[in-house]
């Protein structure tokens, strides 16, 4: 049974994500201490939830080595389409870099890293096919 840490789990698309992984993997989330944990209420007994930011670099590293994390699933991200360019550059700081700071460990311990990224604006804002990625980029926005 896997060891498996979602970092932004807390989120309403992740959810279901949590759901299908309690059935066969320990579950930990690690999320910002302002966010809504209601929508894990459901199965809050099977998952531990830890708060902090990704700036807390030995909070993350101690999360991982005492629960033997084999797995993080990054779904962080406080982007959405319609963000101004200094929400990005918050995004830069507050969840980039710290992000790519963590790499090098993750890749040390052989922790098996999954990061998701929302990508579709990055094709414009219509399609009539679906979008393959090979297709020209045409962004509408920073996110």
């Amino acid at each position: 049974m896997a060891n498996i840490l979602i970092i932004g789990g807390s989120w309403i698309y992740c959810s279901n994500l949590v759901k299908s992984f309690i059935v066969s993997h320990n579950v930990f989330i690690y999320d910002i201490p302002s966010v809504n944990t209601s929508r894990l209420d459901s199965f809050k007994n099977n998952v531990e939830i830890f708060y902090g930011t990704l700036n807390q670099y030995d909070y993350l590293i101690e999360i991982l080595d005492t629960k033997s994390i084999d797995i993080v699933i990054h779904l962080a991200s406080s982007l959405i389409p319609i963000s101004a360019f200094e929400k990005y550059l918050e995004e830069y700081t507050n969840i980039i870099v710290p992000t790519v700071r963590l790499l090098p460990y993750l890749s040390k311990r052989k922790i098996k890293f999954i990061f998701f990224s929302s990508g579709g604006t990055i094709y414009g804002s219509t399609f009539k096919e679906p979008v393959k990625e090979i297709q020209k980029s045409s962004p509408i926005c920073y996110y």
